[in-house]
């Protein structure tokens, strides 16, 4: 259907409306009524993007990369087209003699401990204040010191006590202790030494720059990818009010068409929504596949002089045409003008009775 078919459709749609509320008049004559279209447009395009890039890999140890199909020019890799324009696909590839093992300056993937200087062991304190009686209370008698005389005012109860090591007395001595005020070190057991811990003991710890391995590889990835990109064509012209969107949206008899390659738009089509969609199909580089998925529904806006107070929109439905009169815009700067006089008159009647 053209669109000279399309409005007058329409306007026989809104001439039925305008007889049934005995306002007879014929609109497809010269000047019976001012026609402007208001039609919607939803198109959304999907389209298969590739990219080529390369980049310079590394990793510890020997990498296997047999897996890899091998390449000499990206760009000219060849690869299969996409079946669709939602397919998604991703090659990973190794460029021709780029793979290169370089061994490490530490030899076999290990250096000296940091921590301990490569010793493996750390200096500890053979002996450590009595947690018993703190080094202070050791013995009743002695104080510690071996020389009896020495009185501890800290010293518990003598029933608590054991033999003093240094001086000998019966029942004076810190049991934990016995009289000395200090204990052996349980982390290592009193030999002043413990196992490091940042290298476990060893000495030695795993080579950060070659992940331990002693060696790394080097090669040129390449990546070819397949992705599928959505985008919606934007729509050019003014819409319709909120109330015949939402009514249209599910009234209207909207016109579907799915576009790819080479084919023709909708002869239907607006000169704006054409010219629109074609700027939202322009190729885009790395383009392979694309479809152009659209709804156009034509809804005309006739506003006819002996009707000043009101305005129609007209669109097609799945059996003949919906006809919608909303308030025009002068009617509704009336009503406007109306509510706030009688706002203001009741503000006054208000004041005046108060």
């Amino acid at each position: 259907m053209t669109r000279q078919q399309d409005e007058e459709t329409l306007l026989d749609a809104v001439t039925a409306r305008l007889a049934a509320r005995k306002v007879p008049t014929d609109l497809r004559a010269p000047g019976a009524a001012n026609v402007t279209w208001r039609s919607l447009l939803d198109c959304h395009v999907t389209r298969c993007i590739e990219t080529r890039r390369e980049a310079e890999r590394e990793q510890h140890g020997h990498v296997d990369l047999s897996k890899y199909a091998t390449y000499q020019d990206l760009s000219a890799h060849p690869v299969p087209e996409p079946s669709a324009p939602e397919a998604q696909q991703e090659w990973t590839l190794v460029r021709e003699d780029s793979v290169r093992a370089h061994h490490c300056a530490c030899g076999n993937g290990r250096v000296p401990c940091d921590r301990c200087t490569g010793h493996g062991e750390l200096v500890c304190e053979p002996l450590r204040a009595c947690t018993g009686c703190a080094g202070a209370g050791s013995c009743a008698t002695c104080g510690g010191s071996g020389q009896r005389g020495h009185h501890s005012a800290a010293a518990p109860a003598h029933d608590e006590r054991e033999t003093c090591v240094k001086c000998g007395a019966p029942e004076a001595a810190c049991p934990a202790c016995r009289g000395a005020g200090r204990v052996r070190c349980t982390d290592c057991d009193g030999s002043g030494k413990v196992a490091c811990p940042g290298c476990e003991g060893e000495g030695s710890v795993g080579h950060k720059a070659c992940g331990g391995a002693g060696r790394t590889t080097t090669w040129t990835e390449g990546t070819i990818k397949h992705r599928s990109v959505e985008s919606k064509v934007p729509t050019p012209t003014t819409p319709p009010p909120v109330l015949v969107r939402l009514i249209a949206s599910g009234a209207g008899q909207w016109r579907t068409a799915d576009c790819g390659y080479g084919d023709r738009l909708p002869a239907d089509l607006s000169d704006t929504h054409r010219d629109a969609v074609e700027r939202g199909l322009v190729k885009r580089p790395g383009e392979l596949a694309r479809r152009a998925r659209l709804r156009h529904l034509p809804i005309a806006r006739v506003a006819v002089p002996g009707e000043p107070g009101l305005v129609f929109y007209a669109f097609p439905e799945s059996v003949g045409c919906r006809v919608l009169p909303l308030p025009s815009a002068r009617r509704v700067a009336l009503l406007t003008a109306a509510a706030i006089g009688l706002a203001a008159a009741v503000e006054a009647v208000f004041l005046l009775l108060g």
